[in-house]
């Protein structure tokens, strides 16, 4: 005979598996509970409950109590399914959303600020950039930085300060969205070499959690053949193939490689299917407790095989 505790309570449990005896917590303490039937039966505690025991209960055990206690378990086991691979998958979708909702912002920014000075908005490209010095810089100072004309000859009309507020607080605003953007990147960074040090070795930490993502989580992934691993993120394009006999993509989210950016067009293919292959096998090295490091002999190996 063996006393098993779970969440629901304490059972003693007989060598065919089957419950003789139980005492639920009802409120009681996890280990009162264990102490109370260890003094009654003397029993060696097991931690494995046979699952069809416990339609023995069901004779024995009040049908609101049996309820309660699978309404319990469900909320316990639900919480635990809870882990780090959430993180990955919820950091990495919201930086995805900063960057979109970023981009909209910075592009109303320009326009806007193109009324008050063109020139200014014209020569500076880099969102993030342009917004910081609109915000620290006059429009003098930036016109005679960029060699544009004089406030006095430029084609931008002249704003009161009650007019120029608005735009300012709009900069300020992009700017934090780019200062969150950063710290959820660095929390993602840190996340993914904790988790999947090899698969961020091969592919990245951005691309490593949106493959993650796509898969819907590091097991799944770990589970996918290099072919899928490969065309991830281009769903559209592959049962366009399939529906219209069109061209079958070459890759997805991996297209942001920098291995992948550096190749010709007619070996993108080749690299991606390499690239796949790689991410694959490291993924598998982390899921199944491989050893760390060898992401990095991994991307080694085609950086020198692409001669990146």
């Amino acid at each position: 005979m063996k006393l098993v505790t779970n969440i629901c309570g304490c059972f003693a449990v007989d060598d065919d598996g089957m419950i003789i005896d139980f005492m639920l917590h009802d409120g009681r303490n996890e280990k009162d509970t264990e102490g109370t039937m260890t003094s009654k039966h003397k029993a060696e505690r097991s931690d494995i409950l046979d699952t069809k025991a416990l339609g023995s209960l069901r004779g024995s055990c009040p049908k609101d109590v049996i309820v309660a206690l699978t309404i319990k378990k469900a909320k316990s086991d639900i919480k635990r399914s809870v882990s780090s691979e959430v993180h990955i998958i919820q950091a990495i979708k919201n930086i995805d959303d900063l960057q979109r909702v970023t981009n909209h912002l910075a592009k109303r920014l320009r326009e806007w600020y193109g009324y008050y000075s063109p020139e200014v908005e014209r020569a500076i490209s880099d969102h993030k950039t342009f917004a910081e010095l609109i915000r620290s810089k006059s429009r003098d100072t930036l016109l005679s930085e960029v060699d544009g004309p004089s406030a006095a000859e430029s084609m931008g009309a002249d704003f009161p300060k009650n007019l120029l507020d608005p735009m300012m607080n709009l900069a300020d605003e992009l700017l934090s969205m780019y200062k969150l953007a950063d710290a959820h990147t660095a929390f993602l960074e840190e996340m993914m070499q904790q988790i999947c040090p090899n698969t961020t070795a091969v592919a990245g930490a951005l691309i490593g959690a949106k493959l993650i993502e796509l898969a819907g989580s590091i097991k799944r992934l770990a589970m996918f053949p290099a072919s899928t691993v490969q065309t991830l993120g281009a769903e559209k394009a592959l049962f366009r193939h399939l529906r219209s006999n069109s061209r079958p993509p070459k890759h997805g989210v991996l297209i942001k490689h920098p291995i992948l950016v550096a190749a010709d067009k007619c070996n993108k293919g080749k690299v991606a299917r390499a690239l796949a292959n790689k991410i694959s096998l490291a993924c598998r090295v982390d899921y199944y407790g491989g050893d760390p490091y060898l992401g990095y002999a991994m991307r080694e190996e085609l950086e020198k095989r692409f001669k990146v």
